[in-house]
C-alpha cells in the first residue's frame, strides 16, 4: 500500500529571519526585499498582521503604522542551505525523499513500511517533527496516500495529521479552500470572483475554460488537484561532491609537482568513494597562485577566478573509481597547463554517483566493437584537448538549412544500425552542408541548362529579418553536384553545399 507524508515549513522566511535575530520573536517582524524604505514587505508575523503592516505594503509605510517594525532580508542562498540541512534531517527518516521544486519548504516522504521499525505511522511523524523543531523550526505533517491529499492538509493544519482512510483524505482535501495552492494573488481574487472558494469548485472548472481564462500553470495546479499526475516519490540523489585540498609550505611551479600533488588527493578520494560505494563521474582541479595582481581586461572571461585561481574541469566517459584512468586524464590535463604564478593551495572535487548493477553485467558477451574503449578515448582526447573537443551535431527545428543542426559535446555513443528498407543496389546520395554558406559570384552562363534542377523555394522571417531563397542543383563541368540558391533580398548566388 502506497504511503507517503508532506512536510511543509509555513512561513519559511520568517523563519529564517527568526533564526537569524531570536530576539525578534517579540516585535513585530516582517521579511522585505531590500533593506531600503521603498523595499516592499513579502511576509509579516502575527504582531505585525495585529499593527496593520500587510504583505505589499512598502517599509516606509510600514515603520509610519508601527515604529516598532523589524525587518530583514532572505537571501536565496539561505533558502538553499536551509533545504539542504532538511534533506539530511528527513533522510535519516526515510531512504526516499522528494524536495518541491518551486517550494524550498515543501518535501514528500516515502512512508510506506516504516511503521515495522515505529510503533506507528504517527509515533514516525512525531520523531521528524521533534528533530525539526531541534533546529528551531516549525513543521506541519500530514501523512495519507496520495500527494495532494498530503499536500492539503499540512498547508491547512499546523499539526500531524494521519489519514487512515483514503476517502476520508478526499474528502478532506475537497474541502480545503483554494488558497492552499501557490496561485498569484491576481489569479486567486478572479477565482473568488467566479465563486471558486474550495478545491472541489477549483476541480469542477472546465480545464479548456481554466486553461483559456488563466494560462498553462494554473492548469496544471489543476491537474494536481485532481490527482491525474499521481507519481512515485522521485527520490533525490543524496550523493555529494567531495572535495580534498592541500596548502603548500613553500610556493610550487612545477607541473610535474602539481600533477604528485594532485593524484595523492586523488588516492584520498578513490578510497572515499569506494568505501561509500559511489563511483567518479567529474573532477575538478583548482591552483590558487601565490600572486594575483588582477587582470586588465576584467570583462573577459577565462579559467581564472577573481582570487586568480585556475579550475580544469575533467568529465569522465562513464562513472568510475578506476584510479588508473582518473590518473592519465589528470596528466593529460595537466601536462600542458600554464599557470599565471607558482602555487601555494590546491584542491580537488569529485562529483559522486551510486553504484548501479544491471542484469547484463552478469554475463560477458564478446564483442568486436566495445562503445567502453571508444568512450574512453573520447575521454583522453577530451582531458588534453578541452570538455568540448569532441563533438557532433544534432538535429534543431529550423527554416533555414544552416540553423537546422546543432552542435554538442559527445557524452555517449550509438552503434550504427542496419537499415533494412534500404536498397544496396541504389546509391545514397547525401548532402555536405558547408560550415557557412559561400558566394558563388555568378551563376555560370548555361542558366537555362538541364544540368539544373530547381527552383525550390524557401522564404519566412518576416518577424524579425525577411529571407527568400530560391534552391537549385547545379551540376558543373567536372562532374560534382552542387547545392546552391539564390538570395533574392541581397541579389547574389550562394553555395549551400555538395552532393555526393
Amino acid at each position: 500500500m502506497v504511503r507517503l507524508a508532506c512536510i511543509s515549513l509555513p512561513r519559511i522566511d520568517l523563519q529564517i529571519v527568526a533564526l537569524r535575530h531570536p530576539e525578534w520573536k517579540q516585535f513585530p517582524a516582517t521579511v522585505v526585499t531590500e533593506e531600503k524604505p521603498l523595499g516592499r514587505i513579502t511576509a509579516a508575523n502575527r504582531a505585525a498582521y495585529s499593527a496593520g503592516v500587510r504583505p505589499g505594503m512598502r517599509y516606509a509605510s510600514a515603520l509610519s503604522i508601527c515604529p516598532d517594525l523589524r525587518a530583514g532580508v532572505v537571501e536565496p542562498h539561505e533558502r538553499e542551505s536551509l533545504r539542504e540541512r532538511l534533506l539530511e534531517i528527513l533522510r535519516d527518516f526515510s531512504p526516499r525523499v522528494e524536495p518541491a521544486r518551486d517550494d524550498h519548504a515543501l518535501f514528500w516522504v516515502d512512508a510506506a513500511g516504516l511503521e515495522r521499525i515505529y510503533d506507528s505511522l504517527g509515533k514516525w511523524a512525531g520523531a521528524i517533527e521533534s528533530s525539526v523543531q531541534a533546529e528551531g523550526l516549525v513543521c506541519s505533517i500530514a501523512v495519507g496516500f496520495s500527494r495532494f491529499g498530503t499536500y492539503a492538509a499540512a498547508k491547512v493544519k499546523r499539526r500531524i495529521t494521519i489519514f487512515d482512510r483514503a476517502d476520508v483524505e478526499t474528502a478532506e482535501a475537497q474541502r480545503a479552500p483554494v488558497g492552499v495552492l501557490p496561485l498569484d494573488h491576481e489569479v486567486l481574487e478572479r477565482l473568488h470572483q467566479l465563486g471558486i472558494y474550495t478545491i472541489r469548485d477549483f476541480c469542477r472548472f472546465s480545464p479548456g475554460a481554466l486553461r483559456r481564462r488563466f494560462g498553462r500553470e494554473v492548469e496544471q495546479l489543476q491537474r494536481f488537484a485532481r490527482g491525474d499526475e499521481q507519481l512515485p516519490i522521485q527520490a533525490e540523489d543524496a550523493c555529494r561532491p567531495v572535495r580534498r585540498e592541500m596548502r603548500l609550505l613553500y610556493p610550487e611551479g612545477a607541473v610535474d609537482a602539481l600533477i604528485h600533488h594532485q593524484l595523492s588527493l586523488l588516492r584520498e578520494l578513490v578510497a572515499q568513494a569506494w568505501s561509500q560505494q559511489q563511483l567518479i563521474s567529474e573532477l575538478t582541479l583548482e591552483f590558487r597562485p601565490e600572486y594575483w595582481p588582477g587582470r586588465a581586461d576584467a570583462g573577459s572571461e577565462g579559467p581564472e577566478a577573481d582570487d586568480g585561481t585556475r579550475r580544469e574541469h575533467i568529465v569522465t566517459s562513464r562513472p568510475t573509481i578506476d584510479r588508473r584512468k582518473l590518473e592519465r586524464l589528470i596528466r593529460l590535463r595537466l601536462e600542458n597547463l600554464r599557470l599565471p604564478g607558482p602555487v601555494v593551495l590546491l584542491s580537488l572535487t569529485a562529483a559522486l554517483l551510486p553504484t548501479e548493477r544491471s542484469q547484463d553485467d552478469l554475463f560477458a558477451t564478446p564483442s568486436r566493437r566495445d562503445p567502453r574503449k571508444a568512450l574512453g578515448a573520447i575521454s583522453e582526447l577530451c582531458a588534453e584537448l578541452g570538455n568540448d573537443a569532441v563533438q557532433c551535431a544534432e538535429l534543431a527545428d529550423a527554416h533555414l538549412p544552416e540553423e537546422q543542426y546543432r552542435w554538442r559535446r559527445v557524452d555517449r555513443l550509438h552503434l550504427p544500425r542496419p537499415d533494412d528498407a534500404h536498397d544496396a543496389s541504389r546509391p545514397v546520395l547525401v548532402r555536405r552542408m558547408l560550415h557557412e554558406p559561400l558566394p558563388l559570384g555568378r551563376l555560370p552562363d548555361e542558366y537555362d541548362d538541364p544540368r539544373i534542377r530547381g527552383p525550390y523555394e524557401l522564404s519566412g522571417g518576416w518577424w524579425q529579418s525577411a529571407y527568400r531563397r530560391e534552391y537549385y542543383y547545379l551540376q558543373d563541368r567536372s562532374g560534382r553536384l552542387m547545392w546552391i540558391y539564390y538570395d533574392a533580398p541581397r541579389k547574389e548566388w550562394m553555395v549551400q553545399g555538395i552532393v555526393e
